[in-house]
C-alpha cells in the first residue's frame, strides 16, 4: 500500500494535522504538518506500510527515534515526539494502524545534495564544519550516523547553516546493537567506508562517518560522487 498524499493530507495524526508531502524514500514518507495546540511546523515522518510489516524495520525505526532523543545541537535536526498510527487515526486507510511515526524540526532550506559542484569554498568549507559539529556532538554521545552524505545535510531557511538529519542507520559505539558481521550492508554505497561494505560493525567508530564525510565533500566540490560505476565496481573502490 503506498501513500495518496492528496488524501492523507489535512488529516489528524497523534497532536500534528498532515499539511503536505515533502519527501519520500523506500523506508519512509515525511510531510510537513504543524502541531495542533502550539501551532508549530513540524517534519513528520512515518514508515511506509510494507515497511511496518517486518519486525527489523520497525526495530531500525526504534533506534533512530532513541538514537536523536540522546543528541539537542543545532546542527541536529531536534525531534519533539513518535508515536504509532493508531486503530481510529486516518480512518481512510491510506496510512493503516501499526505504522510508527516520527516528528521532527522542519528545516525548509532543501538539501545541500541541490547544490553539489556549485559552492564556492567558502561556503562549501562552512557546510563541512556545520557538518563535522553536529557528528562532534553525536560521537561524543557514542552514535555514529553511518549515512553521512549529502541528502543527509539539510540547508537552514536562513543563512548557510545545516542541520545534520536522518538517523534511521545509526548505531552506539561498541554496543550490540550494532549488529553482527555478516549481516545485510547498510548504507549508500557511493560514502559507504569500507568496514560498511563488509558489515564489520565491530569496527564502526567516528572514523567511518569521517570516512563517508570525505566522499560528501568531493560531491560537494565536484558535483559526482569519488567512485562511480556499477555497485561491485564503486565496492573494490572503497575498499
Amino acid at each position: 500500500l503506498r501513500y495518496d498524499a492528496a488524501m492523507v493530507c489535512g488529516l489528524r495524526l497523534g497532536s500534528f494535522v498532515l499539511e503536505s508531502e515533502i519527501g519520500r524514500g523506500g523506508m519512509a514518507r515525511v510531510f510537513s504538518a504543524r502541531h495542533l495546540e502550539s501551532d508549530r511546523p513540524v517534519a513528520l515522518k512515518v514508515l511506509l506500510p510494507e515497511r511496518a510489516a517486518r519486525p527489523d524495520f520497525i526495530e531500525a525505526f526504534r533506534l533512530e527515534v532513541q538514537a536523536v532523543a540522546r543528541l539537542d545541537h543545532p546542527r541536529v535536526v531536534a525531534v519533539y515526539d513518535h508515536g504509532v498510527v493508531g486503530p481510529s487515526e486516518l480512518a481512510d486507510g491510506q496510512i493503516p494502524a501499526g505504522c510508527p511515526w516520527l516528528a521532527m524540526e522542519l528545516v525548509e532550506g532543501g538539501s545541500t545534495r541541490t547544490l553539489a559542484g556549485q559552492l564556492e569554498w567558502p561556503d562549501l568549507r562552512g557546510v563541512l564544519l556545520g557538518v563535522l559539529d553536529g557528528l562532534a556532538h553525536a560521537h561524543a554521545r557514542g552514535l555514529v550516523h553511518r549515512d553521512i552524505k549529502p541528502a543527509n545535510v539539510l540547508f537552514e531557511s536562513r543563512g548557510r547553516g545545516v542541520k545534520l538529519t536522518d538517523f534511521g542507520l545509526a548505531r552506539s559505539i561498541g554496543s550490540a546493537l550494532g549488529g553482527r558481521d555478516g549481516q545485510e550492508v547498510q548504507g549508500t554505497p557511493s560514502y559507504m567506508a569500507p568496514e560498511q561494505w563488509e558489515c564489520r560493525w565491530q569496527d564502526f567508530g567516528p572514523w567511518t562517518d569521517l570516512y563517508s564525510l570525505g566522499a560528501m565533500a568531493w560531491t560537494m566540490a565536484t558535483g559526482h560522487p569519488p567512485y562511480r560505476g556499477k555497485m561491485h565496481e564503486v565496492m573494490l573502490s572503497h575498499q
